[in-house]
């Protein structure tokens, strides 16, 4: 009987994996909204971000998946195949956050269940309410450098 089941189980398995590769954009192939190459600086209060991430997402009548990135040293990359849509784009930037201890270990992680995370130095008007627009063009320059102020 336990072997049945485990069948069954990878049986469904790789039918769901099949479905996920032959839907649009999951398979290599061109299809969907034409993608751009983005570049650019991040800075906050004149410092280059460190670490953090850059989210593009489409907005208005632009159409298409959001994308992201990391930001090391004050910088970010996307290449085409991951870039964002063209069209108008809303973009979210934030710093990775700063603990006082390391959530790899599993026992520290315990003992802080439960307290607030660090309130992120950049304001949510450039993440989780940003108020940073650009717009993306097939033929332009897709570089795009952020030098986000302590108030916007």
């Amino acid at each position: 009987m336990k072997e049945r089941s485990r069948r069954r189980c990878w049986i469904l398995r790789a039918g769901l994996l099949t479905m996920l590769a032959t839907l649009p954009g999951c398979n290599g192939s061109d299809e969907g909204p034409p993608r751009v190459a983005v570049d650019g600086q991040v800075t906050f209060r004149g410092q280059a971000v460190e670490k953090g991430s850059i989210v593009f997402i489409p907005t208005g009548e632009t159409q298409g998946p959001k994308t992201g990135t990391v930001i090391e040293a004050g910088r970010y990359r996307l290449a085409k195949d991951r870039g964002p849509v063209i069209g108008k784009l809303r973009v979210e930037v934030r710093a990775e956050q700063e603990l006082d201890y390391d959530i790899t270990e599993p026992t520290e992680t315990v003992k802080h269940i439960g307290e607030p995370m660090p309130r992120s130095e950049i304001p949510p008007e450039f993440n989780d309410r940003s108020t940073l627009f650009i717009e993306t063009t097939p033929d332009g320059d897709n570089s795009f450098d952020f030098h986000l102020p302590a108030k916007p």
